[in-house]
């Protein structure tokens, strides 16, 4: 892969930084006509992130699906319900954890629907994790973490 100056900086921060590239999620998981997503925990403003699941192939969410005794549909992730969540307002956070290997995953990485979204649009097959979900072992929630990112919500050029 040929890379531009820019990209192979934003690409040598990541060794020194917790973020990490992912893949562009292109499905969710549906129960009972809902998108599925985890219990995140309330952030300090007392109000609760919007978190759906978010996979990138067909492996990776019958890898989840294994895992849990719920009935899934696989269902595409698409831009339009990105925009209509990011319309809706309310929480601040409204997050796609991305290949998480089961319901009770201790961490798993998450990109807000905004940078998502921008990803999408711009035809991006990477993206960098702006967020990180660590699981409470007593709650069974998540805590949702905001994460240093490496200058830019996706890779110029990555595909």
């Amino acid at each position: 892969m040929v890379t531009s100056p820019k990209t192979a900086d934003l690409l040598s921060d990541l060794s020194e930084t917790s973020t990490c590239l992912l893949a562009m999620p292109h499905y969710v998981l549906l129960h009972e006509n809902v998108k599925l997503g985890p219990e995140p925990l309330a952030l300090r403003e007392g109000t609760v992130p919007v978190v759906v699941y978010g996979f990138t192939d067909k492996e990776q969410y019958q890898r989840f699906q294994q895992r849990t005794s719920l009935e899934l549909t696989p269902y595409p992730l698409v831009h339009f319900y990105l925009k209509d969540q990011l319309e809706l307002g309310g929480p601040a956070w409204r997050l796609v954890a991305v290949d998480p290997e089961g319901p009770t995953a201790p961490q798993i990485p998450a990109i807000s629907m905004v940078e998502l979204l921008n990803g999408m649009l711009a035809k991006k097959e990477r993206v960098f994790a702006g967020y990180e979900l660590i699981l409470n072992p007593t709650s069974h929630s998540y805590e949702c973490r905001e994460v240093e990112t490496a200058g830019s919500s996706f890779v110029e050029g990555a595909s």
